[in-house]
């Protein structure tokens, strides 16, 4: 029996000055959030590189893939005209490629953890689609057996976008399971409960995206060993 293969997709961008995190530009200014940002792809990358799936970086055309050096794997441009259409793209190519369970995450949760990715590909064991909510309403992880259609037809960026899927999903009949919910790093009033969650979890004090904060969060109180 031929092994079936697994893909982690991960969507990004290229960490360019003025082109990342720009809503945390005015905590901490174009080069900061830019420092930030790239740390986020540096732990992404050394965390899932080298796992029973392949790792694939789905990147924004604008301003080129992100530097081999930050993220082992292979890379390949996002097509579509919206995030909808680019995601559903995403399904589609790896499908071609011979993929049957395919997991895309948002590049906005440096803190995802390899238990949460093995999860999405155990759901998909018997699931068509499995699902990690974020808190604002939208969704950090999505995942797949084929490449079903529940992007093109939800308004993207909006804070019913998990609740919009979730009833398309349902109105296909598609078997699903939802996971865990966690928050992205998008505003500035993330980036301390960021700080937390680097301080609380031992695997990532040391982590690029904890040398990146600046000293006024990454000076966080570690819990006691």
């Amino acid at each position: 029996m031929v092994e079936e293969r697994l893909l982690l997709a991960v969507v990004c961008r290229n960490p360019e000055v003025g082109t990342v995190k720009t809503r945390l530009i005015p905590a901490l200014g174009e080069e900061g959030a830019r420092a930030l940002y790239r740390a986020f792809l540096q732990d992404l990358g050394a965390r899932f590189a080298g796992q029973p799936y392949d790792l694939l970086w789905a990147y924004t055309p604008e301003g080129g893939p992100p530097p081999p050096f930050l993220v082992p794997g292979s890379r390949v441009a996002q097509e579509g005209p919206d995030l909808g259409h680019r995601l559903l793209h995403i399904f589609r190519q790896a499908q071609s490629s011979g993929y049957g369970r395919v997991v895309v995450t948002s590049s906005d949760v440096p803190h995802l953890s390899r238990e949460v990715v093995e999860a999405a590909f155990a759901a998909l064991a018997s699931q068509d689609v499995v699902l990690a909510p974020s808190e604002d309403g939208g969704y950090h992880l999505v995942g797949m057996r084929g490449p079903h259609d529940i992007f093109t037809m939800v308004p993207m960026s909006t804070p019913s976008v998990f609740a919009d899927t979730c009833r398309v999903v349902a109105d296909r009949a598609l078997r699903h399971e939802v996971l865990a919910a966690d928050f992205d790093v998008d505003l500035p009033e993330d980036l301390p409960r960021l700080a937390c969650r680097l301080a609380e979890d031992p695997a990532l004090r040391q982590s690029h995206t904890a040398r990146a904060l600046p000293f006024w969060l990454s000076a966080v109180t570690l819990p006691s060993e």
